[in-house]
C-alpha cells in the first residue's frame, strides 16, 4: 500500500515515517517488499527530506539504498533499522562487517543535506568502521 501512495504522490512527499517495531523478521516477502519500497522512494520521491527505512543487510539492499541517496539530494534525516535473518545465524564479525558496509555506503552516497542518521535497535560498529565514518564528516549519528 505504501508503494502505491509513493507512486501516486507526484514527487511531492517530504516525509515518510513507515516503521513498526516488531515483526519484520517474520514477514513473508520482507526482503522483496523492502527492496520495492526503497526503489519506489528513489523513483518517485526526489524531494524527500525525512525518511525511515527497514531492510536486511544484503548487497542488493545496500546498492538500492546507495541509488536512493544519490537521487534524494534534499534528504535531511534518515532513521534506519537493519534487520537480521532469524533463519540464518550471523556471527558477531559478520554483523560488524555488514555495518561497516552500510557506513561505506553512507560515506560514498549521503547527500550534503543529510544532517542526521538515527540507528534503531542494538546497533554496533567496529571501532575502525566508525572512525572512518566520523572522519568523513558526513553526518551526525544518533542511536535509538
Amino acid at each position: 500500500m505504501a508503494a502505491s501512495i509513493i507512486e501516486n504522490s507526484g514527487g511531492h512527499l517530504k516525509k515518510i515515517f513507515l516503521f513498526k517495531f516488531l515483526g519484520y523478521y517474520y514477514e513473508e516477502n520482507f526482503n522483496e517488499n523492502s527492496l520495492n519500497f526503497i526503489r519506489k522512494i528513489g523513483e518517485h520521491c526526489p524531494s524527500i527530506e525525512y525518511l525511515t527505512l527497514a531492510f536486511s543487510p544484503t548487497k542488493e539492499h545496500y546498492t538500492e539504498v546507495e541509488k536512493l541517496l544519490k537521487v534524494c539530494q534534499k534528504l535531511k534525516s534518515l532513521i534506519l533499522l537493519i534487520t537480521y535473518n532469524v533463519n540464518k545465524k550471523e556471527t558477531f564479525e559478520k554483523i560488524l562487517e555488514n555495518r561497516a558496509e552500510l557506513l561505506k555506503t553512507l560515506i560514498r552516497s549521503a547527500p550534503t543535506s543529510l544532517r542526521e542518521i538515527k540507528f534503531f535497535n542494538d546497533f554496533r560498529f567496529s571501532l575502525q568502521a566508525l572512525e572512518e565514518f566520523l572522519k568523513s564528516g558526513k553526518v551526525g549519528l544518533h542511536f535509538l
